[in-house]
């Protein structure tokens, strides 16, 4: 394999820095990254990756386009609404450098399907709003001792970090509680430019790697606060207790947990069991904003979530344990969070609003 005299000329401004070259854009040309994601995070990540001349690029993703992703989904355009992310990606990265490979699957990533998604890459970067998924990808990159950098994003912050896959401090070290899971940007919203910034500096990262050159956030986490435009970095250290790396190092077996299942109602459901059941018991667990704005007769108790934590506001005296519980909240996440936190306070029947209010529907 060799450049072609297109990609010589393609590359060029790459080529003459002196710590790349022939060699190092060669290397590129040969380097296959998956990404697990293609919203806000993938978009720029993709975008550049392809640009920079990575030989095959994988994406995982089985979501649709709709509007509300277009502030900062810039792959996307409005006549693409309702189209696969994935399908659309493809046409404009090959566009954009067609001397590239985009293999596409449009499936969302699971413990039974990661392995063999995995297994064709070198390095795998996370572009996802979702936590259980980062779990996945750490228990699969410590199975196949593969390299994987994380980011999350909410509102005007970041974090971004690199984990080398063979051993800890993995992402497990730094959130070791599976039950708390953190809103995503659909539950507390996000500027648009702030995946740009965090999906450069992965990119960044999996060129350097690519290229040999030494990764500045291997087993460090970098903390972004675009309100005030501060930089900090924090480096990780392995958990000796660690379920993950420090148990199932070299294992064969994943250890991914399964989420709680939490029985849902449709909000016709809700309505038509409130006749029959007026004891039944209906909980808010949005912010107070939302509650005053629209709610349909819960009692507020919001959920506070914080890095490692999620509790509900208020007291939980006037409930009663025994009896059918509802809880809702915008989207269902939250929802989801509160429903576990009252099972595990005792309450014997609870169940949520499928979809929360945004996708409920009579």
């Amino acid at each position: 394999m060799d450049l072609s005299p297109s990609e010589l000329i393609r590359y060029q401004k790459q080529i003459v820095l002196p710590n790349i070259g022939r060699e190092g854009q060669l290397r590129l040309k040969k380097a296959r990254v998956l990404c697990i994601g293609a919203g806000g995070l993938g978009c720029p990540l993709l975008l550049y990756l392809a640009a920079a001349g990575i030989g095959t690029i994988g994406i995982v993703d089985d979501d649709r386009i709709s509007e509300s992703n277009l502030h900062r989904q810039i792959l996307y355009r409005t006549q693409d609404i309702g189209q696969l992310k994935i399908i659309i990606a493809a046409k404009t990265l090959s566009a954009l450098n067609p001397e590239i490979q985009i293999n596409t699957y449009p499936v969302r990533l699971e413990s039974h399907n990661a392995p063999a998604l995995f297994a064709d890459h070198d390095i795998v970067v996370d572009g996802t709003d979702n936590r259980k998924a980062r779990y996945i990808l750490n228990q699969t990159s410590l199975l196949q001792q593969k390299p994987w950098l994380f980011a999350s994003v909410e509102g005007l912050a970041a974090q971004v970090g690199f984990f080398s896959g063979e051993g800890g401090p993995c992402y497990q070290c730094l959130f070791p509680d599976k039950d708390v899971m953190r809103p995503t940007c659909q539950e507390n919203g996000i500027l648009g430019v702030i995946p740009a910034m965090v999906a450069n500096i992965q990119a960044t990262e999996v060129l350097k790697y690519l290229l040999g050159l030494p990764v500045s956030l291997l087993n460090t986490i970098l903390l972004y606060d675009a309100e005030r435009l501060n930089f900090k970095k924090i480096n990780l250290s392995a958990d000796p207790n660690c379920v993950a790396c420090s148990k199932n190092k070299g294992s064969n077996q994943m250890n991914v947990e399964q989420e709680v299942h939490i029985p849902e109602m449709t909000l016709s459901e809700l309505y038509a069991l409130r006749e029959t059941t007026p004891d039944l018991q209906l909980i808010d667990v949005r912010s107070p904003m939302e509650h005053e704005q629209y709610n349909i007769g819960g009692v507020l108790r919001p959920l506070d979530i914080s890095l490692n934590s999620a509790v509900l506001t208020g007291s939980l005296a006037e409930f009663d344990p025994e009896k059918l519980t509802v809880v809702y909240c915008r989207a269902g996440k939250r929802s989801h969070v509160a429903a576990q936190i009252l099972l595990n306070a005792g309450f014997k029947q609870v169940q949520q609003l499928k979809g929360g209010l945004n996708g409920a529907s009579i």
